[in-house]
Formats: C-alpha cells, sequence, structure tokens
C-alpha cells in the first residue's frame, strides 16, 4: 500500500470528510460536474500543439485539469496548464498524473546541453533551496532536492530534455519523483511533468516512450523552424532547464513553487479519491468536437 506525507493526508480529510454533510456533499457533485475528459484520440492547443492520447491514459480537458488544480488543489490560476493525463490501471485506478504545460517565452539554444553538470546542479540548487525556504517561512510544504531519479539527458536529433529528481518532504522520510521532459519548439516547449511516488520510477521509466511520442508539433512551429529574424530567444539555455533557473535574472529559482504544486497534484491523496469521477459510463462520456484553439 503507498504511503503518503501528512500533510497531503490532512488535505484529503478536509476535502472528503463528513461525507454526510449537506456541503461536503454539493461541493462533490459539483466536482464531478466539472470534471471531463477527452474521448477523442487526440486534441490540438494553440492552433500548433498536438497531443495524442496514449492508450491506458485519460486526459482532462483545459478546463477540467485548472477546475482540478485551483477548485480542489487551491492552487494559484495557471495560464500555461493545457491539461493533466491520468496514467489509469485496469480497475479504472489512478496510478500517477501528468501535468502538461507550455512556455511561450522563447526560443532555446541548445548548445550547452553537452555541458551540464549534474552534480553541481544538485549542490546549487539545494543551496538555494536552503535561502529561499530561509526568505519564505511560511511555506506550509518544503521540498528538499536530494538526488537523481534520472540524470538529465537531451535527445538531440528531436530537441527533448529529461531528467527526474528526487524531493524529500521536510525533516521526514516521505520522498517523492518529480520527472521532467522537455520538448523543444521555435516558441520555447511544452514541459511534460509526472509527479508520483519513489516507487513508481520503474513504471515512469517503461512509459517514456509514450510520453516522447504524445507531443508532436504542427504549422512549422518545430524547433526547427525557428527563424532568428523574426523569432525571440529565451533568457535561459537546455542547461537552465536543468538547473531549474527559469527566471535567472531574479535570483531564485523559480521552480521551486512549481515543483511544490506538481507534487501536490501528482500525489495527493484528495487526487485518488475523487477516481470515482473518472469511471463513467460511454453514456457519460464528454466528447470534444471543438477543442479550443486560442
Amino acid at each position: 500500500m503507498r504511503s503518503y506525507p501528512m500533510t497531503l493526508l490532512l488535505l484529503f480529510v478536509s476535502f472528503f470528510a463528513l461525507a454526510n454533510d449537506t456541503t461536503k456533499v454539493a461541493q462533490q457533485q459539483e466536482a464531478e460536474s466539472n470534471i471531463k475528459y477527452i474521448t477523442e484520440p487526440s486534441i490540438t492547443y494553440q492552433n500548433y500543439i498536438k497531443i495524442n492520447v496514449p492508450k491506458g491514459f485519460k486526459l482532462l480537458d483545459r478546463e477540467s485539469a485548472n477546475y482540478v488544480s485551483e477548485e480542489i488543489f487551491q492552487n494559484q490560476p495557471d495560464k500555461d496548464l493545457l491539461g493533466l493525463l491520468l496514467k489509469m490501471d485496469e480497475e479504472e485506478n489512478i496510478i500517477y498524473s501528468v501535468y502538461i504545460s507550455e512556455n511561450k517565452e522563447g526560443y532555446i539554444e541548445d548548445k550547452d546541453a553537452s555541458k551540464i553538470d549534474k552534480n553541481e546542479i544538485l549542490k546549487e540548487q539545494q543551496k538555494s533551496e536552503k535561502e529561499f525556504y530561509k526568505q519564505n517561512p511560511d511555506i506550509p510544504v518544503k521540498l528538499y532536492f536530494t538526488g537523481w531519479g534520472m540524470d538529465p539527458e537531451y535527445d538531440q536529433p528531436n530537441h527533448t530534455l529529461h531528467f527526474a529528481k528526487v524531493f524529500r518532504e521536510g525533516s521526514s522520510d516521505e520522498s517523492v519523483l518529480n520527472y521532467q521532459l522537455y520538448k523543444l519548439n521555435k516558441y520555447g516547449y511544452v514541459n511534460i511533468t509526472v509527479a508520483a511516488d519513489t516507487a513508481l520510477l520503474g513504471m515512469i521509466r517503461e512509459d517514456i516512450p509514450v510520453l516522447y511520442d504524445m507531443v508532436a508539433y504542427e504549422n512549422q512551429s518545430g524547433y526547427g523552424d525557428f527563424d532568428p529574424s523574426t523569432g525571440s530567444y529565451a533568457q535561459w539555455t537546455v542547461g537552465g532547464l536543468v538547473a531549474g533557473k527559469i527566471l535567472a535574472k531574479t535570483g531564485i529559482l523559480a521552480l521551486i513553487l512549481k515543483n511544490i504544486k506538481l507534487v501536490l497534484i501528482g500525489i495527493g491523496a484528495a487526487f485518488y479519491a475523487i477516481v470515482r469521477f473518472f469511471k463513467r459510463k460511454k453514456k457519460d462520456e464528454i466528447i470534444v468536437e471543438n477543442p479550443e484553439n486560442n
């Protein structure tokens, strides 16, 4: 049986306790009415990002994904969120979740990809975390980067970066895995994040080819379609993505807060408790015929 940090179990209790309470029942009914998944084999966002739904997974549409993130997990609105992909077992239970988002802050140069120093990155991020939490003592869930679940690897032909970091919550023995995949394009990238129990590392490794092929770019938006005369460059490189220095000019690791959010989404007990919302008969499935392209 999987175990979860006490903080997440408290989250579970606060949302689902007192099932006979009229307010709680109403909340659950509202959640069920707002959570829908896509039954089409693929969906296109922003007129250039095509997401193919892999076999054995279910994809929440963009609206439902934001509902889960904001209303159930009380996260801040995230304009970059495209969807949540759910890995399901044969009994329709959620094994892990995949957070899919986009970034359009510029073309990312990959000349430094072969020079990534994983040991130096670990050392620098641990130092930055220590200072960050010292300056922000009220953050309720503190995650500490303890090591690599998968070393950074950049696929040059496909312009895809991936790695996995292991985080510990506070001073406890609980560890969580944060797998990151960045598929670069001429505007920036699509980020695929799996936040899960470290025991699932083997399964996630097996699913990597599926995650690699899940996102495709259309309408001349691939990495090789970048035109330096008209396009803009990002303020970081591939090495910066691994280090987490997305907003280097601010002097902090902007991904720390994002990692906290993704872990809560990925392994929160409440997320598993709403699995019944996804066990719908075919007559209840929502078919997305005209996905948003704005």
